[in-house]
């Protein structure tokens, strides 16, 4: 056994790792102040010359009267760069990672057992630090979960997964990868994970509903590698649902705080084997790759149940019908930080599709005249934060007519939806007429019926709360997601229809716009898309080519191009859709 403790002393530096349950319990309590392991070269001189094949244990100094051994399973560690990875003899679930380079050095020491961390880090000076962490500031550990009795396989599969986009071109990908995946040179070290043998009808739920959670964002929640492969590495994350709990035993998932866009490359972990425990699980840990703690109460810290029928997605939601994200609006939270807003740090919001108030309304598509249908194929949207209002605007010839706005419900078996909806009818003065909230109710539809006179009237689409959040209801707060428009409204005139050219309505908001507008068009397939804005004098100024998978729904910034109108041309197969743009 070589003692790296007195090499280290020899050379100045103090090696400082952890222990055991009960020294690590005092020790964590009193050195709070962090502690020098020498430089960065210093440091890395130490791993350069071992070898991982002698299987040796390296004692490594705690205090002056205690020590671990690691046991180096890994090692990649050169001049410019070191990796490092080991376990600790004697302790289960315990592990050492270091990675870095010739200007940074940084690394965990994870006992989760005993649920102890160590952070290791590189101060201003050049000088690798150690400190005591709480080990909930920097991975997800006993997140709940059920008896899975399905049997590993041993190497990754090669499952056909369905391919599911729900954002393409987005700014942010969360990759939902099923089919097995060999995990290496990160801080989970090697694991060669099992594919988590879910149907395509399973799949398809567990999708929509991380999709719906991840809907505000501006994020493409997918299942095609090859769009995960192609999004820039510092604004993606990888999600692995399988059977192999390797990273976390006996947890439904784990992951790293603050991960989303490591440029290790770091995924998160789902082991949950049902539907229901894995659309949960995947949000929670995605949640915390993008910044957001564990909400609980003064009385548990951790996983809080919920009540009624809420809980915080944060919490532990398995036992709900009604999952959202929180700031701590119920009794007793221990924790009020602002999910969403943690969240768009990484992933911004999506750009508003429809204005907040009569003067910046986006029009209703009605088609066909008489009797006009409003389809939701043309008529959608998403409610992006508690303060955001969607609102409508249409003229009638007056009669009767009738509007169903449905939340994003696929049925049953999904986590789905999160918006509470309540919508409003009002009249050319912005005078409400009717209003209709199925108080708690997310899963039926909202439905406004009215005979009318002519003129023109606004449709309010809003998210709600329901009763007290704090005994028994929950707040607007997470009631946030997708809905869709749907009826009749007797019209001569057609509104926001297609141009003769195009085969559908292409939907451009805001418009006029100052640079920064969303496309929407609806569409069935997987299709290459290209779209392209041309200006007055017939020149590109933007071009964007995505692989799509039913919706186009794409983002663009042409600022600091000239005022005036542009025209916007997408192209997707043999359809061409196309659509004028006002650049204030």
């Amino acid at each position: 056994m070589k003692k790296i403790s007195t090499l280290l002393s020899q050379q100045g530096v103090l090696f400082i790792l952890v222990f055991g349950l009960a020294f690590n319990a005092a020790f964590a309590q009193q050195a709070t102040t962090p502690i020098s392991l020498g430089s960065i070269q210093e440091f890395k001189n130490t791993f350069i010359t071992v070898d991982p094949a002698g299987k040796n244990g390296y004692a490594l100094q705690l205090a002056s009267n205690k020590e671990v051994l690691i046991n180096i399973t890994e090692k990649n560690c050169e001049k410019n760069s070191c990796y490092v990875f080991g376990t600790i003899e004697g302790h289960e679930q315990a592990t050492f990672v270091i990675k870095g380079d010739e200007t940074t050095m940084n690394g965990k020491v994870l006992f989760r057992k005993s649920k102890e961390a160590y952070d290791i880090y590189t101060n201003a000076a050049g000088k690798v630090l150690i400190v005591p962490v709480d080990i909930n500031d920097v991975i997800c550990v006993d997140y709940f979960n059920v008896e899975d009795n399905s049997k590993p396989n041993t190497t990754p599969g090669t499952m056909a997964v369905p391919i599911f986009n729900s954002l393409p071109g987005a700014y942010a990908t969360v990759y939902l990868d099923f089919d097995g995946e060999l995990v290496s040179g990160g801080y989970w070290g090697t694991i060669n994970a099992a594919p988590r043998n879910f149907s395509d009808a399973d799949i398809t739920k567990i999708w929509q509903s991380v999709a719906e959670d991840f809907s505000p964002l501006n994020v493409n929640i997918t299942t095609e590698r090859a769009v995960f492969n192609a999004a820039p590495v510092t604004k993606r994350m990888m999600v692995v649902f399988t059977p192999t709990s390797t990273a976390s035993p006996g947890a439904g998932g784990t992951s790293y705080l603050n991960s989303f866009g490591w440029t290790t490359g770091e995924c998160c972990w789902v082991f949950a084997p049902t539907i229901t425990y894995a659309q949960l699980a995947a949000s929670h840990e995605i949640g915390h790759t993008l910044g957001p703690n564990h909400d609980g109460t003064a009385a548990s810290p951790h996983y809080y149940g919920g009540h009624a029928n809420w809980a915080p997605i944060m919490g532990n939601g398995h036992a709900k019908p009604i999952v959202h994200w929180s700031k701590g609006e119920y009794a007793s939270a221990n924790n009020l930080e602002d999910d969403l807003s943690l969240m768009s740090n990484k992933a911004p919001f999506r750009v508003d599709d429809a204005g907040n108030d009569t003067s910046t309304t986006k029009m209703l598509v009605i088609e066909g005249t008489g009797s006009g249908v409003v389809s939701s194929n043309d008529n959608f949207g998403v409610i992006e934060k508690r303060t955001d209002k969607d609102v409508f605007k249409f003229i009638t010839t007056g009669g009767p007519a009738s509007l169903t706005i449905k939340s994003n419900n696929p049925g049953a078996g999904s986590n789905v939806p999160d918006l509470d909806i309540q919508a409003r009818l009002l009249d050319a003065n912005g005078n409400e007429i009717v209003k209709v909230d199925p108080l708690g109710l997310l899963t039926i539809d909202v439905i406004i019926s009215q005979t009318l006179t002519a003129g023109t009237y606004y449709l309010e689409i809003d998210g709600v709360g329901a009763g007290d959040p704090y005994s028994g209801g929950y707040s607007d707060y997470g009631s946030i997601g997708k809905y869709f428009i749907s009826g009749n409204i007797p019209s001569t005139t057609t509104t926001g229809v297609k141009v003769t050219e195009n085969n559908y309505a292409i939907n451009i908001f805001p418009n006029p716009s100052s640079g920064l507008f969303t496309i929407n068009i609806p569409k069935e397939g997987n299709n290459e898309s290209n779209i392209e804005i041309i200006n007055s004098l017939g020149q590109s100024v933007f071009t964007s080519r995505e692989i799509t998978s039913g919706n186009i729904y794409q983002e663009i910034n042409i600022s600091g191009h000239a005022a005036g109108i542009y025209c916007v041309v997408v192209r997707s197969g043999a359809d061409v859709w196309k659509g004028n743009l006002l650049l204030k």
